[in-house]
């Protein structure tokens, strides 16, 4: 999935995992050395939505110019094998 967004704006990224409970997603952030960062819900920028068996989302919030980059869904705890799922967030400067 490949996703483009204004900055200011906010956007939803969807996870659908079969036969996964919600609760057990993780959202990740890829980082410039290359690891996947945890994100939860701690922080003002994100929103991760819980809506049912394996379905997961996470609302990326007044998006800037650094938001710009892979988010990755994991199940991969639950199912104890690598289970990814990664989409790219570009985002448009505004004029």
């Amino acid at each position: 999935m490949v996703k483009y967004v204004k900055e200011g704006e906010s956007t939803t990224l969807n996870c659908n995992a079969t036969g996964v409970p919600g609760q057990n997603i993780t959202w990740k952030r890829k980082t410039e050395q290359d690891d996947l960062q945890i994100i939860n819900n701690n922080d003002n920028k994100y929103e991760v939505i819980f809506s049912g068996s394996g379905t997961s989302q996470l609302m990326v919030k007044d998006i800037s110019f650094s938001d710009g980059d892979y988010y990755v869904c994991d199940t991969s705890a639950i199912v104890n094998q690598l289970s990814l799922a990664r989409g790219f967030l570009g985002v448009m400067c505004k004029l």
